[in-house]
């Protein structure tokens, strides 16, 4: 039971999810049998809110068949019947599923306007129907965010229209121009999203996947049919910027960037987290072929990401973001920027890694800043999880004894750090082998007599 569909969903709900979940179930309409509602109610005592798991013996359906089928004392006596327990487990799985898909539909009003809209439409009740339609036109060209499921439902919503005025063919044909330019949006929009997706995975650049729309989209774009709608050129510089190779690409940078600057409140968190990604990886790339001049344009965007809480994930700063913020500062020696940083953003890291992240880039900060004696103090005291973290925190350390000449220190550590290469064989992949490397080099430069600037080199 433990394991079930059933109980894998109900630990997901809220506190506030389980009271409103509590009355859809109590409500005739939309389930009427006693058994249910007790499987409820024994959930509810059995899984506390935000149970991250559960042992077999707490919650099993023997337990639970007690509770949920009682004889008239409130006790079972007739004994366990497992058809009886899998039958009201799957209809209060039915009755989960079912609110939850009502619950995630009530949260957009505009698609349940429409769908009412389609009900009067269907049941000629066109005055009505007018008066719905228009003030849910009005709202739709309100909304915060027009991007990809804005252009869908204008589409879909301006079809229900179309669909009472062609009975007595009343304006029609403007009418259909305005369905064909939303579907238009949609589509391009939407094609050219999915292209970035492909684009953006590993190994994929330059290879967008099978798409039958794509060629056309790209030619009405560079055609300028959609030259005016943020939602598609958005989408589309960001494709070349995927695509191209980087020096080529470089015009699309500079669009794709001046329109997050200007437009970037008409993308939904979803669309503009990646599309701000795509813009900083592209700037990645180019540091990585030697392009410094695009460490301050990854900056700026990270700024502007952080400012407008657009590259957070589920609400926090992911640690490999906030990592990489501050080595882009570091690289500008923006050194009092860099520690605001540190210190402003550390309540924003995951909850789990906010003090290991925060260590351990202060005592990066520290390092890079060749305060040794503060990085050290950090780098001693704290034992990192993180794999990566604690490589990088021994390699620091290794730097900082080579360049203060604390021989006796070194030599232990990086004999230490041999053995934890060794035994970390199999979790440590290629990055076993690179720092092999390194304590090897470093063993080899200490062997170097002083002076000897040709072994050095």
């Amino acid at each position: 039971m433990r394991d079930s569909l059933l109980v894998q969903t109900f630990r997901t709900l809220t506190k506030q999810e389980r009271r409103d979940l509590r009355k859809w179930l109590n409500s005739p309409f939309f389930n009427q049998r006693t058994d249910v509602t007790r499987l409820f109610e024994y959930l509810c005592a059995m899984v506390p809110v935000g149970a991250a798991d559960l042992p077999e013996a707490v919650l099993n359906k023997k337990s639970a068949f007690i509770q949920v089928f009682p004889n008239e004392d409130g006790r079972r006596t007739g004994g366990y019947k497992d058809a009886d327990m899998r039958h009201a487990m799957s209809f209060l799985y039915q009755g989960v599923k079912a609110y939850l898909a009502y619950a995630h539909w009530r949260q957009d009003e505009v698609d349940a306007g429409r769908h009412l809209c389609k009900s009067l439409r269907e049941r000629g009740l066109e005055q009505v129907f007018e008066k719905e339609f228009e003030a849910l036109a009005a709202q739709l060209s309100s909304a915060p965010h027009q991007s990809v499921d804005y252009f869908f439902q204008q589409y879909h919503l301006r079809l229900e229209r179309w669909e009472v005025y062609r009975r007595s063919n009343r304006g029609v044909s403007d009418l259909m121009e305005q369905i064909g330019s939303a579907r238009d949006v949609y589509i391009a929009s939407e094609t050219l999203r999915y292209a970035c997706a492909v684009l953006a995975q590993p190994g994929r650049q330059g290879q967008a996947g099978d798409s039958i729309y794509l060629p056309a989209t790209l030619t009405a774009v560079g055609a300028g049919a959609f030259s005016q709608t943020p939602a598609v050129m958005a989408y589309f510089h960001c494709y070349q910027i995927l695509g191209e190779q980087d020096a080529a690409a470089e015009p699309h940078f500079e669009a794709l960037r001046d329109l997050l600057a200007q437009h970037w409140a008409l993308f939904p968190p979803n669309e503009i987290r990646d599309l701000y990604v795509g813009a900083i990886n592209y700037c990645i790339r180019r540091l990585n072929s030697g392009d410094r001049i695009f460490i301050r344009a990854a900056l700026d965007l990270y700024r502007q990401g952080l400012e407008r809480r657009v590259i957070f994930e589920d609400g926090f700063l992911n640690k490999y973001t906030y990592n990489n913020i501050l080595l882009l500062a570091l690289a500008l020696e923006e050194w009092d920027w860099a520690l605001h940083f540190l210190e402003h953003y550390r309540t924003e890291l995951p909850p789990r890694e906010r003090d290991s992240a925060w260590r351990y880039n202060l005592a990066t900060y520290y390092f890079r800043k060749k305060d040794y004696t503060q990085a050290q103090e950090i780098l001693r005291r704290v034992e990192f999880r993180d794999v990566f973290y604690h490589l990088d925190a021994r390699r620091m350390l290794v730097r900082i004894y080579f360049d203060t000449g604390e021989l006796a220190a070194l030599e232990s550590l990086l004999d230490s750090f041999t053995i934890y290469l060794q035994r970390k064989r199999a979790s440590l992949g290629y990055h076993r082998e690179l720092n092999l490397n390194f304590v090897r080099f470093v063993k080899r430069l200490l062997r170097v007599a002083p002076g000897d600037t040709d072994a050095r080199g």
